[in-house]
């Protein structure tokens, strides 16, 4: 009997580890603004472990043909709606305008540390990932379960003295790739006339910082400790250049509660110079010190801009050349400091 004890309790589940991405505030108020009338908060749920996001789908084989016991009727699996690289955040607006606020108009954005942008998932979208994760389709109770999600969408009307809540999905090239976030609504009719076209607009920028943390979790999916994942969080400097929905380029100030704060002095680099090679020769100090300089302006956290390229800097380059689809050498190549605008 001892020896069975003994058995049982090796095989029993273990607890685990794995790395994620966390985003916080950027600064204390960032998360609910107000302006004109309007109100726009970002709520703390996740989607992560949220069980309304749990929908049953058709069990496939490796053929790609539904499963079916004796009975002839298809097996049904469990799966979640938000799909492998998604960010789902979960937005209120409040309307205490005298008008009816139509979404129709409304830019959303989500930018990236390298200031790159991305328009929200529809529900077609949503649904299209998750028909390819379970290619055999899903079931109408599925359906209807991703419908009461209330996924954002062009049709959404709030009336004064109401508050609307959604959840809108992005998907960026990756989300590995620490510093500051931001998720903007721009084009928020806060006037209309009497037909009821806008005739003043207000937008908000709700800032981010992202961080890779260890999170261990129970085998019965607890979370028993988090801790950072790497060295310290990367700086977070205040408004950068960002595109709005037309696609050009503007600098758009920061519409927090806060002002942005200075970006943090961050420790030195190794006391090495030597400069990676790039094409063409070597990189100079001075041109090293620029990339550093552009690199924490853009979140990316790579130290002090001395001319020395250290392991935060390499670290820094690295993130940076992911968020651009460049090959992640850690080194200021040529085509690394073209996409900084470094020459």
């Amino acid at each position: 009997m001892a020896a069975l004890s003994i058995a049982l309790t090796a095989c029993a589940p273990m607890p685990r580890t794995v790395s994620r991405m966390e985003f916080t505030p950027y600064a204390p108020g960032e998360f609910r603004q107000e302006r004109d009338g309007i109100t726009i908060e970002l709520g703390t749920r996740s989607a992560s472990n949220d069980p309304s996001f749990r929908v049953r789908v058709l069990r496939c084989d490796r053929a790609g043909r539904i499963v079916v016991d004796s009975r002839g009727q298809p097996y049904v699996d469990e799966a979640i709606v938000n799909g492998p690289g998604q960010l789902w955040r979960q937005i209120s607006i409040t309307n205490r305008t005298r008008h009816v606020l139509r979404m129709n108009t409304v830019v959303l954005r989500l930018f990236d540390p390298g200031a790159t942008q991305y328009e929200p998932l529809s529900f077609d979208d949503v649904r299209a990932d998750l028909v390819m994760r379970h290619p055999c389709g899903v079931t109408p109770a599925a359906e209807a379960t991703m419908r009461a999600l209330k996924i954002f969408n062009r049709n959404i009307e709030i009336v004064p003295e109401t508050t609307s809540t959604f959840w809108v999905p992005f998907k960026p090239a990756t989300l590995a790739v620490e510093g500051n976030w931001r998720l903007a609504a721009y084009e928020i009719p806060s006037v209309v006339d009497e037909a009821g076209r806008p005739t003043r607009t207000t937008r908000f920028e709700i800032r981010l910082v992202a961080k890779s943390v260890q999170v261990t979790l129970n085998p019965d999916g607890t979370t028993t400790s988090s801790s950072p994942a790497g060295g310290p969080p990367a700086s977070a400097p205040g408004g950068g250049s960002l595109a709005t929905g037309g696609g050009s380029s503007q600098t758009a100030p920061a519409t927090g509660a806060s002002a942005a704060p200075s970006a943090n002095v961050a420790p030195s680099n190794s006391a090495s110079a030597t400069a990676p090679a790039a094409a063409g020769g070597r990189v100079s100090r001075e041109t090293i010190a620029r990339a550093q300089a552009k690199l924490n302006e853009m979140g990316f956290g790579a130290g002090a801009a001395d001319g020395a390229i250290g392991p935060r800097s390499r670290d820094a380059i690295r993130k940076f050349q992911a968020s651009r689809k460049l090959n992640p050498t850690g080194e200021l190549d040529s085509a690394t400091l073209a996409a900084l605008g470094v020459n």
